[in-house]
């Protein structure tokens, strides 16, 4: 099934307190709608109880001494490239989601357990044996060691950072991040990078790229630019511009020609597009430098590393571009890349190759093992999040529900630190069905599910029993977390599927009771979602609503604009069009009304920075003002703009004049504000009468006027409010399609105020 998709690119919608009974949909949400919300709430309730299974299981074998987990069940070994890299991590993304007391106990103590015991070399850790209570190896073997540190850090220490933020295990990978920085040791032309091999680099290079953002620590610049050089200068440009697994950078030439598109080989296609996208913004010279690398890169990739199906071969030759070994089941990690450079660089054909390989990935209903399987769920749902597609988010189910059977009664799934990754998949999943939602406190009877609505997101919570807690939204992790821009698509990532914005006001409609009577739509600011919303679900029933955007500060100022002509003249039948923009950085639904005639249509659908047309519609018998409003919903600022429907035919010009003054209701421009232009279209060659709304307050008005060169003094006096005075301007002084009038304020006596002009 479809999960909830975004409401707009950088917020999702809303939810407040209400406890509903189940039975009646949310107003505006269709059966079939709420169903699926409901669905989607099963189908994560199971996905959260496997993943919570997983944890209790993995916990039975800690170490009793140390408080450590194995790689894998018949290995006593804590290796930093396998139980902290693939099985530990997602331990505490679990938690997070569903145990906060089993976060800040078991996960907590194990990460300070393994700080205290495993860190050989600064913050770099090293294998530790659980017979021994030491370290396995006596010596320290440096590659290893560097190896085991960049695979804790991207597939281990990575994803907590991008859906926890800043927490004990974010400093953990800030302090080996560094660390690695400070230690290089392999030499290059461009100074010392970490590794001559492509998997390891690849890490580096991703994780370096997101803690700059996050940190502007200036060595993770500095490395990442390194590493950039190396590749982009050397590397590519050397090898046929392919990287490779591994490179001599004393004899600037491979060592081997293979590159590998699976796990342990691909990372280096994600750092390199990470790398670029960090110069692109941090470094825009070095981007220039690899503008043409990575271009030339990715083309070679697409043209000479794709099945007939537009998916990767599992490795290719660089000399001979030979590729064979299947589809790998990390697909999407080099798809990333390719949608990073559309990214980048708006072109098309970029984006089209992902879709591409997202319908063609349908072909394939078999993987090796569960961690396979997850790797080829996560890879799809990463790209889904960008580019959706039906009919492979129904293939996520199939293979979500296979990789499900392989999990053991006990929780284990195959017995390995693969298991961390299946975890990892499952969460990923139900985040996409809950809409990005998770609920606190989690039970294993609790259902969240949601679907998108032409209304905005409807949440569904349901309980076995009675249930009361929170439920916490989604926001702009990338930004807040990583201080990412763009959000590209990123191995390691856990997509934001419905973010919420502090400062953003968001409705909600709240289900009919079973009596029928649905609430008021209420309006709430991001911030309140994202803290946890208060919420009740009644045994075997349920808390639904249906949530969506009003829209971004400012709130006081309606984010749409109305444009079109001031004025119509003649008698009879109008079709008149007026132009409606959204200005927002967000879609917006736009509700239309008039006080004269009818719109056609009275609502639209705006994305960011669009504009539609509505014509009003109606017939002309006497002099009429209509005042056409758009706006975007309950307690959003509406916008207005002004039609004068005038039944002289001779009229040519007519304008309304504001200023920051109104008088009797009438809204004027004031001499002594500033002198007043005009451009009034005619008739050339023919004589025409302009008249002024003029006003006075039982007083005399007065005001110098300049037509076409000549100055005169004008006087209206003796009435209350406003009256039309006319003057009469000769055909020779009308010597083109424009007529420019000036008024300024008299030389004495007090200046005029006019509200309306008119040229007939």
């Amino acid at each position: 099934m479809r999960p909830a998709r975004p409401l707009i690119s950088t917020a999702m919608a809303i939810i407040a307190v209400w406890s509903a009974a189940a039975s009646a949909p949310a107003r505006g949400a269709t059966p079939e709608q709420v169903e699926v919300a409901r669905r989607h709430g099963e189908e994560t309730r199971e996905l959260f109880q496997r993943a919570h299974r997983f944890v209790e299981g993995w916990l039975k074998h800690r170490d009793p001494v140390s408080g450590l987990i194995p790689q894998n069940l018949s290995s006593p070994l804590w290796t930093p490239e396998n139980s902290a890299a693939d099985n530990y991590p997602f331990m505490v993304v679990t938690c997070y989601l569903t145990d906060p007391q089993l976060l800040a106990g078991a996960m907590t103590d194990i990460l300070h357990s393994e700080i205290r015991l495993t860190t050989r070399v600064g913050a770099l850790p090293d294998t530790f044996s659980f017979p021994k209570q030491a370290f396995e190896r006596q010596r320290i073997d440096w590659p290893r060691l560097v190896f085991g540190s960049a695979e804790y850090c991207k597939d281990g220490l990575l994803p907590v950072a991008e859906l926890m933020g800043r927490t004990e295990w974010f400093s953990r990978l800030r302090a080996m991040a560094a660390d690695v920085c400070d230690t290089a040791k392999v030499e290059t032309q461009f100074g010392r990078i970490p590794d001559d091999g492509a998997e390891v680099n690849g890490e580096f290079m991703e994780v370096l790229a997101r803690l700059y953002s996050a940190t502007s620590d200036l060595r993770f610049l500095q490395m990442a630019l390194k590493m950039g050089d190396a590749y982009f200068l050397e590397v590519l440009p050397g090898n046929g511009y392919l990287p490779c697994h591994s490179w001599d950078f004393n004899a600037h030439q491979p060592r081997t020609t293979v590159l590998r598109l699976i796990d342990h080989g691909s990372e280096i296609i994600g750092g390199l597009s990470e790398v670029y996208a960090l110069a692109s913004r941090h470094a825009p010279e070095k981007a220039k430098q690899y503008a043409e690398p990575m271009r030339r890169m990715i083309g070679m990739l697409l043209d000479h590393c794709r099945n007939q199906d537009g998916l990767w071969f599992v490795e290719v030759d660089t000399k001979t571009l030979k590729g064979g070994g299947g589809v790998p089941d990390t697909w999407g990690y080099v798809f990333n890349a390719v949608y990073t450079y559309g990214m980048l660089t708006g072109e098309a054909p970029y984006r089209e190759a992902v879709e591409q390989a997202l319908r063609s990935i349908c072909k394939i209903n078999d993987w090796n093992g569960a961690d396979a399987y997850a790797d080829s769920i996560e890879s799809a749902v990463v790209l889904l999040n960008r580019i959706d597609v039906p009919e492979t988010w129904r293939w996520v189910d199939r293979m979500t529900a296979m990789m499900s059977a392989i999990q053991k009664p006990d929780g284990i799934i195959e017995g390995w630190h693969g298991d961390g990754n299946v975890a990892r998949t499952w969460v990923m999943v139900a985040l996409a069905k809950t809409g990005g939602t998770h609920a606190v406190p989690w039970r294993p009877d609790l259902r969240v599910g949601a679907a998108q609505t032409e209304q905005g997101l409807l949440v569904s919570v349901r309980a076995d029993q009675e249930w009361s807690g929170r439920l916490f939204f989604d926001y702009p992790r990338h930004r807040e977390h990583l201080n990412l821009d763009p959000n590209y698509p990123r191995l390691n990532e856990y997509p934001e599927w419905s973010p919420v914005e502090d400062g953003s006001l968001y409705t909600v409609t709240p289900s009919p009771s079973r009596e029928g009577a649905g609430g008021e739509a209420a309006v709430v600011d991001g911030g309140v979602l994202r803290r946890g919303l208060p919420v009740k679900a009644p045994a075997g029933g349920e808390w639904l609503a249906t949530v969506r955007l009003v829209g971004p500060p400012p709130h006081g100022i309606a984010q749409l604009e109305i444009n079109g002509p001031a004025w119509k003249a003649g008698t009879g039948n109008v079709g008149l069009p007026l132009e409606v923009c959204n200005t927002s950085p967000a879609p917006a639904k736009v509700d239309l009304s008039s006080t004269w005639g009818t719109l056609h249509p009275d609502h639209l659908t705006l994305e960011p920075r669009a504009r539609a047309t509505t014509t009003l519609r109606g017939t002309v018998t006497a002099d009429a003002e209509a005042i056409v409003t758009a706006r975007t919903g309950p307690g959003a600022p509406s916008v207005a703009h002004t039609v004068q429907l005038l039944t002289d035919e001779s009229i040519t010009d007519y304008q309304d004049l504001s200023g920051s003054n109104t008088y009797q209701g009438e809204d004027y421009w004031w001499l002594n504000d500033g002198d007043l232009t005009l451009r009034l279209h005619v008739e050339r060659g023919k004589a025409h009468t302009l008249s002024f709304y003029w006003g006075c307050k039982n007083d005399t008005r007065s005001a110098k006027m300049t037509i076409a060169g000549e100055t005169q003094t004008v006087t209206q006096s003796g009435h209350q409010g406003f009256k039309w005075y006319d003057m009469e301007v000769p055909a020779d002084k009308v010597t083109g399609d424009v007529l420019e009038v000036r008024l300024t304020k008299p030389d004495t006596g007090s200046a005029s105020f006019v509200g309306r002009v008119r040229v007939r």
